[in-house]
């Protein structure tokens, strides 16, 4: 079986792990993260452990939307972006590039040839600051297609993804 992960620590290659933690300790898990030797944090998920997590997910209650298929022509450019920006754990297997959203809430995976449609159902990811999502999104090479303010009291902002489907941007207003 061939995976790929990105943005995720591959179970093959070493790293040191955080400080006080053997290689070897079996506490690691959900929500820990684990530093590579150039410095860099990663989340510390393996595809066993994409696997578990969901068995596991904080909110589980009847009506919850637990998984997504978004539309994209080249899914893997679609998973690198929302891995890149928004901090998704992304994983490549059987062909097919899964997701999990930065609080591992929702999952999903792009569906290659699928048409994008106009906004009817249109979803919005929080962000914690909406300009500057904004301005990473437009440097990704999106179009902004509802700028900030269309909203009446809300800080929102609409662009096309990679795939091509509309997504919102939503950040708590500041009382």
């Amino acid at each position: 079986m061939h995976e790929q992960v990105l943005g995720i620590l591959p179970e093959e290659e070493e790293a040191e792990p955080p400080l006080g933690v053997e290689p070897s300790d079996s506490s690691l898990g959900h929500g820990e993260l684990l530093a590579d030797k150039t410095g860099g944090c990663y989340p510390l998920v393996s595809p066993a452990t994409m696997d578990r997590r969901r068995c596991t997910m904080t909110t589980l209650r009847h009506g919850k939307i637990c998984h997504v298929e978004l539309p994209a022509d080249d899914p893997q450019t679609s998973a690198e972006f929302y891995a890149r920006v928004f901090g998704w754990a992304v994983r490549s297997a059987h062909g097919t590039w899964f997701f999990e959203d930065s609080v591992e809430e929702v999952s999903g995976h792009w569906v290659p040839h699928r048409e994008t449609t106009p906004p009817g159902v249109l979803v919005y990811l929080w962000v914690d600051d909406l300009a500057v999502a904004v301005e990473r999104v437009v440097a990704e090479g999106c179009e902004l297609v509802q700028p900030v303010g269309q909203d009446a009291g809300e800080l929102t902002a609409r662009f096309r993804d990679p795939g091509g489907s509309v997504m919102g941007l939503y950040q708590e207003p500041v009382a």
